[in-house]
């Protein structure tokens, strides 16, 4: 009878008991490291192309038919995606250290969304501007506010396991 209720208890007990394991911690640094090195010099790229294209919407928002060098959003364009295929490529290069966190998916999640608009949203928006139409405003809207709300929400989760990640492990952040 005893011997049951021994079994019992341990069998009832011990999942309460678990504990979350962590990694080991010069993995994990190297890991967040690796991380961290790909949003570098690739983050650029990406974040100049958004900027010129937040400046192409003003430009069309004051007046429809406004001169935008497309050229050279196209350009900026192309290196945001070289720059997203070499984050891309970093973030292959690790193992994820966490599951729990999914810190490495979440990135290359993101990544992929952003690359993803590269190859259509992104595209389509810049030769909408090269269009003579009327109300280019709202279908330059209609292009990319879902992805761009896409992009967001992906970014918000990486930030959010980057701090979890950083908590959990006391790690020193080189992200704002």
């Amino acid at each position: 009878m005893y011997k049951y209720l021994l079994i019992a208890f341990v069998a009832f007990t011990l999942p309460s008991c678990k504990q979350k394991t962590k990694a080991n911690p010069n993995e994990v640094a190297i890991f967040y490291a690796t991380i961290q090195e790909s949003f570098g010099s690739n983050y650029e790229p990406q974040h100049l192309f958004l900027s010129k294209a937040t400046e192409a919407v003003t430009k069309v928002s004051i007046d429809n038919n406004a001169m935008i060098d497309t050229k050279e959003l196209a350009q900026l364009l192309s290196d945001a995606k070289k720059a997203s295929t070499e984050r891309m490529r970093i973030i292959a290069s690790v193992k994820e250290v966490d599951a729990e966190i999914d810190y490495k998916n979440k990135v290359g999640k993101s990544i992929d969304i952003f690359s993803k608009a590269c190859d259509k949203e992104f595209k389509d928006f810049i030769e909408v501007l090269d269009l003579k139409i009327e109300h280019k405003l709202d279908k330059l809207t209609q292009i990319v506010q879902p992805k761009l709300y896409e992009i967001e929400t992906a970014a918000k989760d990486c930030e959010t396991a980057n701090e979890d990640l950083v908590k959990k492990y006391g790690l020193k952040t080189t992200l704002k």
